[in-house]
């Protein structure tokens, strides 16, 4: 017996032809040429910004170090605000968003202490990275000294129960490897020369910068300087033009906040 038995034709599966294959190549090739430059350009960039950073943490620390060791190993006075030129490392003058004379004023870092000791190399104060300028034009200084350094005139210690650090012998906890002396300030808080860490309560007065591929430049009390790069999103704080951020609280067990603190002052 004859039994028609139906075969199912297979679905024909549309490949690519050699030209739409060749056209995606062709597609891949010209994005890479576009977007590898462009990472390459930033990176560039970015790479510039740090060696420029740490070249200028450096020589600051040279004057550092000359100013201490021409006066008894006492360590270069801190610049809270209010204080007079001659008194501290960078003048008693707050810079801000507006108008303030410390935005540009050369006199005010010509006039203070530290500008013997570095030749009165003004471009060392400020960090390439730091592009945001003031309404009165480009500041002259992004760098701040660690709040409990260089309490040489009695500075007020605005961290009761923390150590403040006055003469080299000071220096052993946290010891100098380890020390910051200057940082990079967020352009939104920097005002005086005062780096402010609220050692026991978890929060940021001062905000450390982050526009070096999220980090900013330390410098210690050996001289040696680094790039640290933030690791939470609670360090990494935009900067608007004309924005002051308001003191950030942070968890007592961030891992930034711990790292900051153990370099800042010991109890």
């Amino acid at each position: 017996m004859n039994q028609n038995v139906s075969i199912p034709r297979s679905r024909h599966k549309h490949a690519f032809s050699l030209v739409e294959l060749l056209v995606v190549v062709a597609v891949i090739a010209l994005l890479s040429t576009l977007w590898f430059p462009a990472m390459a350009k930033a990176h560039l960039k970015s790479s510039g910004y740090a060696a420029g950073c740490l070249s200028n943490l450096r020589q600051l620390m040279i004057g550092w170090s000359m100013y201490k060791e021409d006066n008894h190993d006492v360590l270069l006075p801190n610049a809270p605000a209010g204080f007079a030129a001659n008194q501290t490392w960078c003048g008693g003058s707050s810079e801000d968003w507006l108008i303030s004379s410390a935005n540009t004023n050369v006199n005010v870092l010509l006039g203070s202490l530290l500008a013997p000791y570095v030749r009165s190399n003004l471009n060392i104060y400020r960090c390439p990275a730091d592009l945001v300028p003031s309404s009165n034009g480009q500041r002259l200084r992004s760098y701040s000294m660690n709040g409990q350094m260089g309490a040489a005139f009695n500075t007020p210690n605005y961290n009761a129960g923390f150590r403040q650090y006055k003469t080299t012998a000071d220096l052993t906890c946290p010891n100098p490897q380890s020390a910051f002396i200057f940082a990079d300030e967020h352009p939104g808080s920097i005002n005086d020369g005062y780096f402010q860490v609220n050692c026991s309560s978890a929060s940021l007065p001062s905000l450390p910068a982050s526009y070096i591929d999220g980090g900013c430049g330390f410098s210690f009390a050996d001289g040696h300087a680094e790039i640290h790069k933030w690791v939470t999103p609670n360090f990494v704080i935009p900067i608007v033009q004309g924005q002051t951020p308001a003191t950030i609280f942070i968890p007592a067990n961030n891992a930034d906040w711990l790292w900051l603190v153990s370099h800042t002052a010991c109890p």
